[in-house]
């Protein structure tokens, strides 16, 4: 591995204004490279700069949309309204509760749409934290990078998908075997991974396709049971049922849980042409979750009526079919599909910031996490070493090599593996309603802690000057007028951290039951025992591993650890150029256009002869020094050594379990 550059005395250091003032004019022939000589070799620099970056921003109004669509819409409407109306106990306060959601959605949706007009890139929440949250540097960062990498998992819309299978299958609402319903969960995620990793075009189409499914389910839905309250009599909905388990409170809260997802398309803004595109899209998205949100509680609450004890029918799309063995199989199977589509929102957006935080280096393993397709024998790095690897043309005219942004494989298998990882845990829980909706609630309630943050800073980014070349072409519009008052922005800001705060107290709050009076296998304090114990460790583990260069974990694997800024010290590193390079002067630092980090760690790695322990390892060393002696073309053969010897002794069981069946 080639030795780390050290950084130059002169940049280590630049003043705080605006990096656009000291952009670079833009030309079509390349930067001179200071020799003087036309026939002179470029410098590594130079050549760098000739490299065309290409980043694949697609994504359409409508893609935006659906992202979101097809998050707020999981399972939440299609069991909520029964289970929010028995903590309520009147249906016209359950109403109001729903009123009272969209409204706190749409004042959410206001807060992002603002930051994300100052900060385009992929991430999200992890680059609004980090720009209004700077100091200690990268201590925010690495905080919220390990909770959106530990929490932030499709197993709940997995096991979901898994279970409404079985119920397809079996026609019974029992799950005899958790272990098949897992089974199922797994293999249907990796099945998502795999057409994201394969094609994300086809991951983009399929996206846009289940959001239309979803909105055409819920307009049958709402005039399926449009029909039936006109059948049946008139219920008056301020007619309230009082029961032992009575609880507005866990009422907003399972409101609040139900319109959760509507941030997703922030989560992938460096992939958005402009800030019309993503307005457009994001204010379309969330106002028509809204009002079908709305139409399909005002019809359930003039169409289902009050049981005689005051118990409700969880599963009430089918009650507005008809109620038939065939209705509830064909509700579960769109039920399923519904899940898939939740999935591949989901996975679209989280796989891609998970590869952003493994290029800033603060993860174990981030060299592989960071890594796209397809997948290369090497990565190139520098220029030169990048048209060397690439096809050379027949004439002589050689084009400037193009480095293309690929499938994020390393965002993905980080992904495959946390959401394992829940799959299996949750098998503690013996509920299996609560054992599939345990890692879904974990990842709000740690949603929420990184929302009072958000919200209570939210007027620190009226200061936040806007400094992205036009080459990106985000043509950021001004904000509202009601926003330029500084008490107009504490106000929204503060409303949005004070639903987070309702979030995280009632969520921890007893009583522990449910909406039919049970008693909770998963008690409410789990939720902030287990996401306030992993921020005190993500602290602990800046401190040790992060805060300092010169003393730190990495230095007791003899790994030397150096602080870089993108743009300053990564001049001759192509892999970690970005399009708005060209667009800045040499040693500017800026964030990265796609990806949207700033700092980044280094790590340059000792001989081959030292720090071969568990940390050298651990922070990615390579793995021509752990063994020196074993070259590339030994490791295919004796991959392919392993693969025969594996195959065979599978075989060799096979062949003996059949003939001892045969027996």
């Amino acid at each position: 591995m080639a030795p780390v550059r050290p950084p130059s005395p002169a940049q280590s250091h630049h003043s705080s204004r605006s990096a656009l003032s000291i952009l670079t004019l833009r030309s079509d022939r390349p930067p001179p490279s200071g020799d003087g000589d036309d026939d002179a070799p470029p410098s590594p620099i130079t050549a760098t700069r000739l490299v065309k970056i290409e980043v694949h921003r697609k994504l359409t109004w409508w893609d935006v949309s659906a992202l979101i669509i097809n998050k707020m819409i999981g399972t939440g409407i299609f069991t909520g309204p029964p289970v929010i109306l028995s903590y309520t106990g009147k249906k016209s306060n359950a109403l109001w509760l729903w009123a009272a959601g969209l409204v706190y959605t749409l004042l959410s949706m206001t807060v992002y749409l603002e930051f994300s007009r100052k900060l385009p890139y992929t991430g999200g929440e992890l680059v609004y934290l980090d720009k209004i949250l700077p100091r200690p540097i990268l201590l925010t960062y690495t905080c919220y990078s390990l909770y959106f990498v530990c929490l932030y998992t499709t197993a709940t819309n997995s096991m979901q998908f898994a279970r409404q299978v079985i119920m397809a299958a079996t026609k019974s609402d029992d799950i005899p075997d958790q272990r098949v319903m897992r089974l199922i969960a797994v293999v249907i995620m990796s099945l998502i991974c795999l057409l994201l990793y394969f094609s994300t075009a086809t991951g983009r189409k399929l996206n846009r396709y289940l959001a239309w499914l979803k909105i055409g389910l819920m307009i049958i839905i709402f005039i399926a049971g449009g029909v039936k309250a006109g059948k049946g009599p008139a219920h008056d909905i301020n007619w309230k049922f009082k029961s032992a388990q009575s609880n507005s409170a866990i009422a907003l809260l399972q409101v609040l849980y139900a319109y959760q997802g509507w941030e997703n398309a922030t989560l992938v803004a460096g992939e958005i042409p402009d800030l019309k595109t993503l307005r457009k899209g994001f204010i379309r998205g969330v106002w028509i979750v809204g009002i079908l949100y709305m139409l399909i509680n005002i019809v359930y609450c003039y169409a289902v009526p009050w049981g005689p004890d005051g118990k409700l029918e969880l599963q009430y799309v089918p009650l507005f079919f008809g109620n038939s063995e065939r209705a509830q199989t064909v509700w579960n199977v769109l039920a399923a599909f519904s899940a898939v589509g939740s999935m591949i929102s989901v996975t679209y957006t989280c796989v891609r910031v998970k590869q952003t935080i493994a290029w800033s280096n603060i993860l174990p393993w981030s060299t592989f996490w960071r890594t796209s397709a397809p997948v290369r024998v090497k990565d190139p790095t520098d220029a030169m070493e990048l048209q060397h690897l690439m096809p050379h043309p027949a004439d002589d005219d050689e084009p400037a090599p193009v480095l293309r942004t690929g499938a994020p494989q390393g965002g993905i298998a980080l992904h495959w593996v946390a959401c394992v990882f829940y799959i299996c845990v949750s098998s503690a829980i013996p509920v299996v309603t609560e054992a599939i909706s345990f890692s879904g609630l974990l990842l709000t309630y740690g949603h929420a802690i990184w929302g009072v943050a958000i919200g209570l800073f939210f007027p620190v980014l009226s200061r936040v000057e806007y400094d992205l070349p036009d080459a990106r072409g985000w043509n950021p519009s001004p904000p509202p007028r009601w926003l330029n008052p500084s008490v107009s922005q504490f106000a929204l800001g503060w409303l949005y951290a004070a639903g987070s705060i309702v979030i995280l107290v009632l969520s921890a709050l007893g009583p522990y039951k449910n909406a039919d009076g049970s008693q909770r296998s998963v008690k409410g304090w789990w939720f902030p025992v287990i996401t306030f114990g992993l921020l005190g460790f993500s602290v602990v583990y800046y401190l040790i591993f992060i805060a300092s260069e010169n003393s730190n974990g990495a230095s007791m694997a003899g790994v030397n650890m150096h602080r870089r800024r993108h743009g300053d010290d990564d001049n001759r590193n192509i892999m970690r150029q970005c399009d708005f390079c060209k667009a800045y002067a040499p040693g500017v630092a800026h964030r990265h256009a796609r990806d949207g980090y700033l700092y980044y760690n280094d790590y340059n790695f000792p001989q081959k002869n030292q720090g071969r322990n568990v940390l050298y390892w651990l922070f990615g060393g390579p793995k021509e020094h752990h063994y020196p002696d074993l070259h590339l073309d030994e490791y295919v053969v004796k991959g392919k050594g392993m693969i025969r010897t594996g195959f065979y002794w599978v075989w060799s069981g096979m062949r003996r379990a059949i003939l001892r069946l045969r027996r």
